[in-house]
């Protein structure tokens, strides 16, 4: 559901940059209008955190969890259950016991990483790498030379539309986990990670317009140093010191 729901929220994002690109000529409107156009990540962030404040209840609820606890509408149906928990375990504090220990390890290890499977990511970049490719393909159409088109697919396309946007979305995905907690302030969390987005969101995408300006050149450096901030943001380091270590061990 919240994977979903931060699809929608990309779309959404593109909706309204196009429309606020059709709007405004001016280039300090134009950017006013792609800031605003980031209003639909502020609720799916907010709904992102919801979702995982419930998973982070679900973990502290089987960590605790007490069969005594449980609710039945019946008491024919709550003690034929015991019965069965009793003869399949041998009794209610060993089957309390397997919930609290490998059940619990079982379930929550996936859950415990906020791991997100790659090809949602992918998923989630459609919208954004379908904007970068209309503009690619408007400035085909309109006759652009074959080196600005491209210096706009390194720069655009895959510097900032792919690589850029998904390190951005990491960083919103770990700061929704980071601050999930509900408080009195609740809706200003989300709103200060909405914003810490948006800022990586901008400045992403005005380097990526400089670079691509410029020279293919910059807009290849672009797109590299991109790369390895993806390369970094989903444990691309981790690895290495990794494998360094495994090869340490090997030779001693």
């Amino acid at each position: 559901m919240a994977i979903g729901c931060v699809l929608l929220g990309t779309y959404a994002v593109v909706f309204v940059f196009w429309i606020s690109q059709s709007m405004n000529v001016n280039l300090p409107l134009t950017y006013t209008g792609y800031v605003l156009s980031l209003v639909p990540a502020y609720f799916a962030f907010h709904v992102l955190r919801t979702s995982t404040r419930e998973k982070l209840k679900l973990i502290t609820d089987l960590k605790a969890f007490d069969l005594e606890g449980a609710d039945c509408r019946s008491d024919y149906d709550r003690d034929f259950i015991f019965a069965g928990i009793t003869a399949w375990y041998g009794s209610k504090t060993a089957f309390a016991d397997y919930v609290r220990g490998p059940l619990f390890d079982e379930l929550v290890r996936p859950l415990s990483k906020n791991q997100v499977p790659n090809v949602y990511w992918c998923l989630l970049l459609t919208p954004t790498i379908g904007s970068g490719l209309e503009f690619l393909l408007a400035i085909w159409k309109g006759g652009g030379p074959s080196a600005v088109l491209l210096s706009h697919f390194i720069g655009v396309v895959v510097g900032m539309q792919t690589l850029w946007m998904l390190v951005s979305l990491k960083l919103g995905f770990y700061l929704c986990d980071r601050f999930a907690s509900l408080g009195r302030v609740d809706f200003t969390k989300t709103l200060m990670i909405f914003l810490v987005f948006t800022v990586c969101v901008v400045f992403g995408t005005a380097l990526a317009t400089q670079a691509y300006v410029e020279s293919q050149y910059l807009a290849m450096a672009f797109a590299c140093g991109a790369g390895l901030l993806v390369f970094l943001s989903f444990g691309g380091w981790r690895c290495i010191r990794l494998s360094r270590s495994t090869t340490k061990n090997l030779a001693l």
